[in-house]
């Protein structure tokens, strides 16, 4: 059984270019500028999701509340099903930067760490679907507190879902889409369900 997961960070910052975030004036808007959070039938993996703004790296996807008719047509609503699609999907507030065009956007936060929570039923057993091993995984840094990992080797049975991130690199480089699968990992002593990103 798969469990598709879409999880879009919109406009998150990259660290290194914090003197880039927004102007002092903005400084006082940080926070969440839209939320969606839906279950979606097979076929309508874009849901809550509408196409954002063109970028140098690819298109982009905002988050969007599905309107009525969207929900009723996309949304997964069989009590005690296995949802196909979960989606959990944010864009923090941002402002109108000049640089280089004047509709850029800059984000207005920070966001280094993210836990989502989804409802008992929503989550994937970890015993429904193959694991991959912490080495499969590369769990590893390939030296000593450098950030930098190996690609894992997981087989794709193990893949639970992905991650769909646009992060601001600055006012010239813009918005860059970033995406990365998601993988159920043996369960860590003490832990009910372990997943990890790469």
């Amino acid at each position: 059984m798969r469990f598709g997961v879409r999880f879009s960070f919109l406009s998150l910052l990259v660290g290194v270019l914090v003197a880039f975030a927004a102007p002092a004036v903005a400084q006082g808007a940080v926070g969440i500028e839209k939320f969606v959070a839906v279950n979606c039938e097979e076929g309508h993996e874009t849901c809550g999701e509408e196409p954002g703004p063109a970028t140098l790296f690819g298109p982009t996807g905002v988050p969007k509340e599905p309107s009525k008719k969207e929900a009723e047509e996309s949304g997964y609503t069989q009590a005690g099903g296995h949802v196909p699609f979960g989606v959990t999907d944010f864009k923090v507030t941002t402002v109108v930067t000049v640089k280089p065009l004047a509709t850029t956007e800059a984000p207005t936060a920070i966001i280094k760490h993210l836990r989502t929570d989804v409802a008992p039923g929503l989550a994937t057993s970890p015993a429904a679907v193959p694991q991959c091993s912490g080495a499969e995984f590369g769990e590893a840094e390939v030296l000593p507190k450098s950030g930098l990992f190996l690609s894992p080797t997981c087989s794709a049975e193990t893949e639970i879902g992905k991650n769909e991130v646009t992060v601001y690199a600055g006012a010239t480089a813009g918005d860059v889409p970033i995406s990365g699968k998601v993988y159920n990992l043996v369960q860590r002593e003490g832990l009910p369900l372990s997943s990890a990103l790469r």
